[in-house]
């Protein structure tokens, strides 16, 4: 049967965790980087404060777009425990072989470039796949 609904998604993703990053976009988007963690992360060797062991998170790209769900802004912060609800999607791009390297904390290999390539004008098609949140519980400041 079709679908008529233009906002029809196929898959859907739930995560819960914690920010570690949050930024927004011209267009008024914010994102955040969501620390995931599960028993199937590496263990750290370290206890929380609560005793548990720590482990190693996974990290999620969470786009709220034009900062809203369900029509009401977001205020967020680093640090908040969330749970978010969407859909992913791809979003490709271009990235030169500068940003990368300066990504990767590897600037230093920029020198042992010849002079007469540009780490400017290399450049590599490169795909962000991000959950595009249509709702977002927010459990702490």
């Amino acid at each position: 049967m079709a679908n008529n609904d233009t906002n029809f998604q196929a898959n859907q993703a739930e995560l819960e965790g914690h920010i570690s990053k949050i930024w927004s976009r011209q267009n008024g988007d914010v994102i955040f980087r969501l620390a995931v963690y599960d028993e199937h992360t590496e263990l750290l060797g370290e206890k929380d404060k609560a005793g548990r062991d720590r482990r190693k998170p996974h990290f999620v790209t969470v786009v709220v777009p034009k900062g809203r769900v369900n029509n009401r802004p977001v205020d967020l912060c680093k640090g908040d425990h969330v749970r978010v609800v969407g859909h992913p999607r791809d979003e490709a791009y271009f990235e030169t072989l500068r940003d990368f390297l300066l990504k990767a904390k590897a600037e230093h290999l920029l020198a042992s470039l010849p002079p007469d390539v540009s780490p400017l004008e290399i450049k590599s098609g490169r795909v962000a796949t991000q959950i595009i949140s249509s709702s977002l519980v927010h459990f702490t400041r």
